[in-house]
Formats: C-alpha cells, sequence, structure tokens
C-alpha cells in the first residue's frame, strides 16, 4: 500500500514530511533519507496502533489530489510502501490474539 508524504525544507534547512492521511504525523529532520526512513516508521506505528483497536485503515490520498490542497501547495509528494498485513501479524502478536 502506497501512502502519499508532502516533503518541504524549511529556511534553516530542515526536511519536514507530513502524512495527511494520517492525523498530526510530521517528521522534522536534517537529513532527507533519515527523515524518509523516520516518516515510514511513524506511519507504520499509527498503522499499527489502528489495527490494534479494530480501526479501519484510512485510504490512501491521491497525489494528484495532494498537489492541489493549498496546505501543501510547493511540497514535494512522494509515496511510502507500507506493507499492511505485516503489520497486522505483529499487531495481533501485540494484543495477543
Amino acid at each position: 500500500m502506497l501512502y502519499p508524504v508532502c516533503l518541504s525544507i524549511d529556511d534553516q534547512n530542515h526536511h519536514r514530511i507530513v502524512a495527511p492521511d494520517f492525523d498530526n504525523l510530521a517528521v522534522l529532520d536534517t537529513d532527507r533519507p533519515r527523515a524518509l526512513t523516520r516518516m515510514q516508521l511513524r506511519i507504520e506505528g499509527a498503522i499499527s496502533e489502528l489495527l490494534m483497536h479494530d480501526v479501519a485503515l484510512p485510504a490512501p490520498s491521491h497525489i494528484d489530489e495532494l498537489r492541489e490542497r493549498p496546505e501543501l501547495m510547493g511540497c514535494e509528494v512522494l509515496q511510502i510502501d507500507i506493507h499492511p498485513l505485516q503489520l497486522q501479524a505483529v499487531a495481533r502478536h501485540q494484543a495477543g490474539r
């Protein structure tokens, strides 16, 4: 499953990444690869929490729709590959089911 993220760079050369399909999910880092890795881990954590509580996963937004959202104008839209079946197995194990 490919979840889009929006990457922008601030005046201090920090890479800011937001995941618009998840509330309040953002990463700020000076290193782009590390920021992307951290965002992947945060998305996986958010999905694991949803799975542990039997909450439906949000459908990934379409990239074209994100590019048109005013608050995301000027950001670079990327996709992060997430494997929900693996996360579901881990969530079940952690929940003792």
